[in-house]
């Protein structure tokens, strides 16, 4: 046997020694996984945001995150396939039919409609008969609730506020579990008006912290952009 042969066949019985030795395998060969065999992680805070389809809604404005998140749960369209118009006024339709729908879109389980301004087949027709039917609305009169008109940011939170249970003293109906303060620190919130205790709630479940350190702009028009922050720290 030439040398050359020689060595290789002592190499040979050298790996076959080492492969009898204790601890010392090959390696198992990678187990391929199927798609439901992957490790489920957990979806955090941290994880990417739903895709922005609107060219108005620009990062680390206060609403962005507020918008993406209504848009991913399909709370709006917004007014077309690419603008939000953020800073556009909001209907009373509009802000309860947003409403309606962060509640998972019930049926309104109503036997008649109170309203001859609401008529069937609106986009807003189920939303207004749930909201009535569980008292989040009366209407602006015993028979009309102007579904067109302007809602203002004291109706806005009044909803909010009876959609978590009116709660008026001690905690906050639901899984917030707040404190809810009395009296108001803003100038403009008048004491004993129907936005009073809603106010009252939502400064303290963190909703909102007023235009200012003293006023709440109750009359003043909502902002589409606000209405969503709104819900977003609500409900979100």
């Amino acid at each position: 046997m030439s040398k050359k042969y020689r060595v290789v066949a002592l190499l040979l019985c050298a790996v076959m020694l080492l492969s009898l030795l204790p601890g010392v395998a090959a390696a198992a060969p990678a187990r391929r996984t199927m798609g439901d065999e992957l490790p489920i992680i957990p979806i955090g805070p941290d994880d990417p945001k739903p895709t922005n389809p609107f060219t108005d809604v620009v990062p680390r404005t206060f609403y962005y995150d507020a918008v993406l998140w209504a848009v991913g749960k399909k709370i709006t369209n917004g007014m077309t396939p690419t603008t939000f118009e953020p800073e556009g006024p909001c209907t009373r339709g509009q802000v309860v039919t947003f409403l309606w729908r962060t509640r998972g879109s019930p049926g309104p389980n109503a036997t008649s409609n109170p309203f001859t301004d609401v008529p069937y087949g609106k986009f807003y027709t189920e939303a207004v008969l749930w909201a009535a039917r569980y008292g989040i609305t009366t209407g602006m009169t015993a028979t009309t609730f102007e579904p067109d008109g302007l809602c203002t940011r004291g109706q806005v939170v009044t909803f909010l506020w009876r959609a978590k249970g009116r709660p008026s003293s001690g905690i906050i109906a639901g899984s917030d579990e707040l404190p809810v303060v009395s009296g108001s620190t803003f100038t403009d919130v008048v004491r004993g008006s129907y936005y009073e205790q809603a106010v009252n709630w939502a400064v303290t479940a963190g909703v909102t912290k007023g235009m200012t350190d003293t006023t709440f702009c109750p009359d003043l028009t909502c902002t589409r952009a606000h209405v969503v922050t709104f819900l977003y720290r609500a409900f979100g």
